[in-house]
């Protein structure tokens, strides 16, 4: 490694701590206010609610977004992303157990930033490692039109929207939670799924020099906006789409395909669609239900962005007002 690549990751490790220590600072912020004597009652009645909650939400976009963009800007090996994967895993795993130990309301303060924070890099180191499969910046694009259709799929018709009607409190034990000010509870939760394909994006533009700081800045403007809309109107969106418009928009000209590699694309594509629409109206799937119309309930995102509800069971798209961040 020249000294150059030296300073690169030592800046990186450096963004990266200041990064993990924003987002604690904001999550042990957002609940020390919500946990003020009259605060969870008093803020949703006030005027500056809806602002306030909104530049909390879009904060805690930021601090998740700079993490993972500089935990990936290590450009770690092979081993060291799997030892930092099951690491975190595991920590993420025996934190809930701290109550046998402490008040649990005393663990929930101390640990459940942490926890949060632990999944997010589990899920950026895990996919780093699979970015280290793409050897070139064409090998991107099939992979981020085939990453943003499953997810559409997923979430509309296929295995998320499965889970979320079969087994909706095991997504959201997994999901990351998004609490706001004057929201005692999750906000929304967010699926690992997208911190997974945010790392390898992310790992992979470092590798093959694409534009991070620009792709970072359209990940934000596209992912700040589509929060904002499924928190009040009660919408899913798939998030992998806006992410994929966002690396296809900043990085086509990099992202070339040769005219077979085009053709090969796109047959992918046209049997990744059949096998979709099969699966959605003849397999295993053709029983799931679009998730619902919003009902106008300010609150929610999916496995991907998914938002903060009354509870429904079996209802996709939903979190209980009730669960811990």
């Amino acid at each position: 490694m020249n000294a150059s690549a030296q300073t690169n990751r030592r800046t990186s490790a450096v963004q990266a701590a200041a990064s993990a220590g924003a987002y604690l600072a904001l999550f042990y912020l957002t609940i020390a206010v919500n946990l003020i004597p009259g605060a969870a009652q008093k803020l949703p009645k006030s005027a500056a609610f809806a602002p306030l909650m909104l530049v909390s939400v879009a904060a805690f976009m930021l601090v998740q977004l700079l993490l993972v963009r500089h935990t990936a800007g290590l450009q770690l090996k092979a081993a060291a992303l799997a030892a930092g994967t099951a690491i975190c895993l595991a920590l993420w795993f025996l934190i809930p157990f701290s109550v046998k130990i402490m008040r649990p309301e005393t663990a929930f303060f101390l640990l459940a930033p942490w926890r949060n924070l632990f999944m997010i890099l589990a899920a950026t180191f895990f996919g780093c490692l699979v970015s280290l499969a793409i050897r070139e910046p064409g090998m991107l694009l099939p992979g981020v039109l085939v990453a943003g259709m499953v997810d559409y799929w997923g979430v509309y018709y296929g295995t998320t929207l499965h889970v979320m009607q079969t087994a909706p409190k095991v997504v959201e034990k997994v999901s990351v939670k998004l609490p706001a000010l004057g929201m005692f509870g999750p906000v929304a939760t967010i699926g690992p799924g997208d911190f997974v394909f945010l790392g390898l994006f992310f790992s992979a533009m470092y590798r093959h020099n694409l534009k991070v700081s620009t792709t970072f800045w359209v990940f934000l403007a596209l992912l700040v906006p589509c929060m904002f809309v499924v928190i009040a109107l009660g919408v899913s969106i798939p998030a992998l789409v806006p992410m994929a418009v966002a690396m296809l928009l900043v990085n086509h000209d990099r992202m070339r395909l040769t005219k077979s590699e085009k053709f090969a694309t796109l047959y992918i594509l046209i049997l990744l669609a059949t096998a979709l629409a099969l699966l959605t109206y003849f397999g295993p799937f053709r029983r799931s239900q679009p998730a619902p119309k919003p009902q106008g309930h300010p609150s929610r995102s999916s496995e991907h962005l998914r938002g903060r509800d009354q509870p429904r069971p079996h209802s996709p798209g939903r979190t209980s007002p009730g669960t811990p961040p």
